[in-house]
């Protein structure tokens, strides 16, 4: 500038400034930097509006925002209040117990029963219809129960333990009720059963039953689909179940034993109830009773040995069945197996033995409701 004058020339809004002249003090009376400083100034505060704009939009909008902790059941209230300003939590409830659950045993759970179907199925591989065989079906049968229900178990222990933190702050912050976590994980388990016992039973089924997919009658497939069926949502529910009242994944792995080798003793294969004779065996009778593994065995069994007979046993072979008949050298129908060999009450087994099986998968959910909301979701 000429004369000592200063000049200070400035773009339009949102552009670089541009300072020219010895000094930009005299630009404004009180000098201190001027146009430089209040420009400054006014972007400072843009950005704190900005950033205060964006925190109270995502504490409204993001079900995720909240991060205080109520610590009783008193403070809930305006958490409950929240929820019903947000409306339905389940939408992103299920899809992330659907993304955990994937990624932690769902496609490893598929995965495993495909390969242990065929690796039974190769075992066990559908032959000659003697009598022998019919022994190893019993087997093979037995091995299904018992894979389809400890595997699960084991499978799903880790899943509540894994989440608790995060199901703890978000349940006392009010995002969610029990009853909607509840729901979520049964859409979620029920999806993952579906497709890990339909894995199974496709693979194992025509290999094993005695006439592939046909049979000597109609539905024997979907009779056992659903049977293994109703048994994983159960032990499903039952290893969640195990994972809520636990205080670590440590005592929760070590908790699967007793809740699976009594119900499997007791599953009819190594021995019938009948069989306890003495004063101090009765005392098995109640886990003969709530024995899952049996009821799902029986359903398997009956239908497989339905109708049909088995090849003459000569008696150079083995030939279990032909003490149960009194002219053996006419054959020996199939069912011998479950109503003499086993002594499974035919009449009751198909279909009521499924409506039993649904009855244990409503009393583990009500049981599972119970542990999350009044022992895992309990305040410390």
């Amino acid at each position: 500038g000429k004369g000592g004058k200063t000049t200070t020339t400035t773009k339009a809004k949102g552009q670089p400034k541009l300072l020219l002249g010895p000094s930009s003090s005299s630009a404004v009376p009180g000098g201190g930097g001027g146009l430089e400083e209040d420009d400054d100034d006014a972007e400072a505060d843009a950005t704190a509006s900005s950033s205060s704009s964006r925190k109270k939009k995502t504490k409204e909008g993001s079900p995720f925002a909240s991060s205080t902790y109520f610590s009783s059941s008193s403070e809930r209230g305006g958490g409950v209040t929240q929820r019903q300003k947000r409306g339905s939590a389940m939408p992103w409830i299920f899809s992330r117990a659907l993304t955990n659950t994937w990624r932690s045993v769902g496609t490893l759970q598929i995965r495993a029963s495909a390969g242990t179907a065929l690796f039974i199925s190769i075992l066990f591989w559908r032959g000659q219809d003697t009598q022998r065989r019919g022994m190893l079906l019993l087997g093979a049968y037995f091995l299904s129960a018992i894979f389809m229900g400890v595997f699960t178990i084991n499978a799903t222990i880790t899943l509540v333990p894994s989440e608790v933190p995060t199901l703890r702050r978000e349940y006392y912050n009010g995002l969610y009720s029990v009853t909607e976590y509840l729901a979520a994980r049964l859409a979620v388990a029920g999806m993952l059963q579906t497709a890990a016992v339909l894995a199974y039973t496709v693979v194992f089924f025509p290999l094993i039953h005695r006439g592939g997919y046909g049979g000597d009658g109609e539905g024997e497939f979907l009779r056992a689909y659903l049977a293994l069926l109703l048994l994983g949502l159960f032990a499903n529910f039952l290893g969640v179940f195990i994972g809520s009242v636990a205080p670590n994944q440590t005592v929760a792995t070590l908790a699967v034993a007793p809740t699976v080798v009594p119900p499997m003793m007791c599953a009819g294969y190594f021995f019938h109830k009948n069989d306890l004779t003495k004063n101090i065996q009765h005392l098995i009778y109640p886990f003969w009773y709530v024995s899952y593994l049996r009821y799902t065995f029986y359903i398997l069994v009956v239908n497989e040995f339905r109708g049909g007979s088995f090849e003459v046993c000569d008696g150079e072979d083995y030939c279990p069945f032909n003490n149960y008949v009194t002219h053996p050298e006419d054959g020996v129908q199939h069912d011998v197996i479950a109503k003499d060999y086993l002594a499974i009450p035919q009449g009751t087994v198909l279909p009521y033995f499924y409506f039993v099986l649904l009855g244990f998968v409503g009393a583990m959910l009500a049981l599972l409701a119970f542990a999350i909301k009044f022992i895992t979701l309990a305040n410390d």
